[in-house]
């Protein structure tokens, strides 16, 4: 119990630390020391927590929730990110008649001059030229949320709201496979959430939400649940179509029923955007590539112009021998791991991997936790010092250096993890 109240003193102060400084990556040498504080604290109490066994005493649990609390109201006090913005003010021109998959953030100032002209947000959005990139679902959170309130505070009470139903539904399956509570720790305390949703605000906790919502509903036995939430999950944001080959037996033909409504239906409030429902997402994929270890490699193997093509082509090889995995492996736990991995995969080779990004792994480390991918999680983290070098230069990078740190750091901490199991299967043998 020492061990884990020292790893929960460290996150606290950690997190404190890094709201304190501000924008996050600005200030390198502070934001260096605070977010490694941070990442060893949630590494201690990870290592403490498992070795409690199935001894959950009522004293874990309320630590584990009180940390995790403490820390993301801290949290509140950083800077918001600038897709915020774009929320905010997507969510307030459809209040106006405006559709945010036709008109851009500039177009908007002659459109709708009248709402333009003195809104807090709209300058301050990123990518102005561009319509929208997320899904319409999404669309109709943003319009909702700004029916209440139009703050960026509110905004992220909102992404805490839904951080609190993902942490239930976590615990709700954790119940049902029999795994002890405290595991929720995983979740709970690693840093990237803390930063990410509380901190600056992103919209992925809603992504996450639904996909787990899909998940716990498929374990149960629950296909209309399930269909929902994985097309709840699409509708938020794209990434989930790779989750098909997991998803694509177990629903069955009322999942599926369901899943097509809950998806066709939020279109249909945008249809008359037409191309323009997906025309970014397509663009972004195919221009806008930062901070990718293995996509970076490619680009040195075969250039730039062939490394998205190869990309692809390793990832979808990938894909469809995961379906065979899916197929085969009918465990609550194995389908867990086997969607990790995907998701794993697919963040090693895609062009983009924002720090936010890696939030996709973290829910499902409370069932499975491969080091691997708990240490890309948190060196992930590093690629906040692009905003430091954008402060100083006026360009968006992160030095090669820093990447090759980043995915480094993971890769040689499974070769040594590998390395020790041989050695002591060795010793045994001896």
């Amino acid at each position: 119990m020492t061990t884990l109240l020292s790893g929960a003193v460290g996150l606290v102060v950690g997190t404190v630390w890094l709201a304190r400084l501000g924008a996050l990556g600005v200030q390198r040498g502070e934001f260096l020391a605070a977010y490694a504080l941070v990442c060893v604290a949630y590494l201690v109490a990870l290592r403490a927590v498992g070795r409690l066994g199935r001894l959950t005493t009522r004293r874990v649990l309320v630590l584990v929730g009180l940390v995790a609390i403490v820390c993301r109201l801290s949290a509140l006090a950083l800077p918001e990110s600038d897709d915020v913005y774009r929320y905010l003010w997507e969510g307030r021109l459809q209040h106006h008649g405006g559709n945010p998959y036709v008109v851009s953030p500039i177009e908007a100032r002659t459109a709708f001059p009248e709402i333009a002209e003195h809104d807090p947000y709209l300058p301050r959005v990123n990518h102005p030229d561009l319509t929208t990139i997320y899904p319409p679902l999404a669309e109709l959170v943003f319009r909702a949320a700004t029916a209440v309130s139009y703050r960026v505070t509110a905004w992220k009470l909102w992404m805490l709201g839904m951080e609190l139903l993902l942490v239930l539904l976590l615990a709700a399956r954790l119940r049902a496979s029999g795994r002890p509570s405290e595991d929720l720790l995983a979740y709970a305390w690693h840093p990237l959430p803390i930063l990410a949703f509380a901190g600056e605000g992103h919209m992925d906790v809603l992504m996450l939400l639904a996909l787990w919502v899909a998940i716990h509903g498929v374990l149960s036995g629950r296909s209309a649940f399930a269909g929902a939430g994985f097309a709840s999950a699409i509708g938020s944001k794209l990434i989930p179509v790779i989750y098909l080959p997991a998803f694509g037996r177990r629903l069955g033909p009322r999942g599926w029923g369901v899943a097509l409504a809950v998806a066709l239906l939020p279109t249909l409030v945008y249809l008359d955007a037409g191309w323009g429902l997906v025309r970014i997402a397509f663009r972004f994929g195919r221009e806008m590539a930062h901070n990718s270890g293995s996509y970076l490699l490619l680009s040195r193997l075969v250039g730039e112009e062939r490394a998205p093509l190869l990309a692809l082509v390793l990832f979808t090889v990938f894909w469809f021998a995961s379906r065979t995995w899916f197929r085969r492996e009918e465990g609550s736990e194995r389908m867990v791991q086997g969607m990790l991995h995907l998701t794993g995969a697919f963040l090693l080779l895609a062009p983009t991997l924002h720090p936010w990004y890696l939030t996709w792994l973290v829910p499902f480390f409370v069932v499975r936790r491969p080091l691997g991918w708990v240490a890309l999680s948190l060196t992930g983290g590093l690629a906040y010092l692009a905003y430091g070098y954008l402060a100083e230069t006026g360009v968006f990078h992160l030095p090669a250096g820093w990447v090759a740190l980043e995915f480094g750091l993971p890769a040689a901490a499974v070769l040594v993890a590998v390395l020790a199991r041989r050695v002591q299967g060795t010793v045994r043998l001896s």
